[in-house]
This record gives structure tokens, sequence and C-alpha cells, in this order.
């Protein structure tokens, strides 16, 4: 668009802390989940996004809903001006829990309990999601990720091999994901995986280390 060269273009994706985010194991998995009101058998799925229209929450919603599955259960934690009309959209289906702001020592212990994070966002206004800190926060806690395929989230997908992507703005491709995704078997294997990449490739100490050898080189 500006007619820069190719090597003059760098591309920084976004960096996360993989101390604070991290893994735990499955005994403090479950004792986290019964304190906090969830079963061992129950398959989380975790939204930490703000309502608003960029990051298509009512996608999600929808794709549980269409779902038989009791077990689910869809935790949307963020508050934002769709609130309303996506609790409308909810249909009281108790699967579907909206925790509204939680805090950042909360919400990590959400990433702890879930099965699968859950980052649903869509073009908006002609703008796409870049390589969003949720994303990059759950594969750190080496939780399996299920994305939208567009923006930065799509070329970590690519990148990786770590995360699932699926169409943006499309409910039925969520629900399949997430059946697949259960039905596989995968997730802690994938989970794994994202956790690997994003230690490799997106802490901060790797993030400083490409900072300076743009500048120095």
């Amino acid at each position: 668009q500006y007619k820069c060269h190719s090597d003059k273009v760098h591309v920084l994706h976004n960096a996360t802390d993989i101390d604070e985010f991290h893994p735990i194991n499955q005994k403090e998995k479950i004792e986290i989940r019964k304190k906090f009101g969830y079963n061992f058998d129950d398959w989380i799925i975790l939204v930490p996004r703000r309502l608003v229209p960029k990051n298509g929450v009512e996608y999600a919603i929808k794709a549980i809903k269409k779902m038989t599955n009791k077990s689910l259960r869809l935790i949307i934690a963020g508050d934002g001006l769709l609130y309303k009309s996506l609790k409308l959209l909810s249909d009281n289906d108790l699967r579907i829990i909206f925790l509204g702001d939680v805090s950042d020592s909360s919400l990590i212990k959400y990433y702890h309990i879930s099965d699968i994070v859950l980052i649903p966002s869509i073009t908006s206004e002609g703008i796409q999601e870049a390589t969003t800190l949720s994303m990059l926060e759950g594969m750190a806690c080496g939780r399996a990720v299920i994305c939208s395929n567009i923006g930065g989230m799509k070329e970590v997908s690519e990148m990786s091999g770590a995360i699932i992507t699926v169409e943006e703005a499309n409910s039925d491709a969520i629900a399949l994901a997430i059946e697949n995704l259960i039905k596989s078997g995968n997730i802690n294997k994938l989970g794994n995986k994202a956790r690997n990449y994003v230690e490799l490739n997106h802490s901060y100490l790797t993030y400083t280390d490409k900072i300076l050898s743009i500048y120095f080189n």
C-alpha cells in the first residue's frame, strides 16, 4: 500500500508473560473447578472477550445452542455494550455463563479450568483482529484454542500448526470444530503444542530479542 520495499518490513506478533500464564496439572485443575462450582466431566469453553461487535461472541453462543451436549459450559469472561442482546440470544440456556468483567488473577484461573479457549472474532469495519493476547494467553496456559481464520490469528495458526481456525461469523463451523476436538481426544496434545510454540515465539524475552535484532541489524 505504501510502496515500501519488503526488505524494510518486519512483522512482530504480540507477546505474553509465559510465567504468569502457564499450564497446571490435572489435580490443580480439578480443585479449581470444584471451587468455582464446575464438575470434572464438564467441557468448559472459555470466551475471554469484551462484548463488542468485533469480537463475534454471538457466534459462540449460537454454536453452543446448536449443540446437544449437556456437559458443555460456555463461559464468557467480559462485559460490554452487547451484554443485553447477547444475554437475550442465550435464551436462558444454563450452559452459557456470563461472568461480566473479571480481574486478571481470576481470568488466569478460568484459563486453567477450561478445556478449549474460543476466540470468535470477526472482520469489523474492514479491520481484522491482530495477534490477540487472549489467544496467546490460552496457548501459554496449555489450552486447545479455536480462532476465526482472520488477521494475526490466521498467521499464528499457519506458522504454529497449534491452533484450530474456523471461518469467521460461522456458528456451524464453530460447533463442528468443538465437537471434532472433543471427539478426537487430542485436546491435551494440542494444548501442549500450543504452549511449546508460545514459549519459543511469543514470550517477552523472545519479543525483546526480535526487536533488538531489527534495530541492530
